[in-house]
């Protein structure tokens, strides 16, 4: 297909790709961190927390909860920090049809600082009822795939 996911430009340097192994085996509160990606030579650096069946408070149905998290600037742990009017995206990405991505993405402009460090959404993204192969959410391999992209300006410390 030419909308299948092999055909999606890979991740840029302000973009991170997650695959999670059988999302469904997680129980409902059980999360999981992909790997840091750093931005303007480390200033900025974040990650994804996800729980793959939702957390606590996402309820019933089942279903995906991902945040963005931000890491404190390197040697700045002890003190305020804040990244000001940081925009964020995440997407759960479709094998088959990455076209359908675009249903299943949220994003939002927030300010990340050291009390508030994580932002994104406990519903929204896909029901566990969906992540089948047949639906295209998962792979041959039983993964689902995340991205996310941040646009952030200099860290107000």
């Amino acid at each position: 297909s030419p909308w299948a996911k092999e055909r999606l430009p890979p991740p840029r340097e302000h973009e991170l790709e997650f695959l999670i192994r059988d999302p469904k085996s997680y129980k409902q509160g059980k999360s999981v961190l992909s790997h840091i990606v750093s931005l303007q030579g480390g200033a900025f650096r974040f990650r994804l927390l996800v729980f793959p069946l939702g957390t606590e408070s996402t309820g019933r149905p089942e279903q995906l909860a991902a945040f963005v998290e931000a890491l404190p600037p390197e040697g700045s742990e002890d003190i305020r920090w804040a990244f000001e009017g940081v925009r964020y995206q995440i997407s759960v990405v479709n094998w088959r049809d990455y076209r359908r991505s675009s249903a299943v993405t949220q994003n939002d402009i927030f300010t990340f600082q050291r009390d508030s460090a994580d932002r994104g959404w406990h519903r929204g993204f896909l029901k566990a009822a969906d992540m089948t192969q047949e639906s295209g959410w998962l792979n041959k391999d039983g993964d689902l795939c995340l991205r996310a992209s941040v646009s952030a300006r200099r860290p107000m410390i």
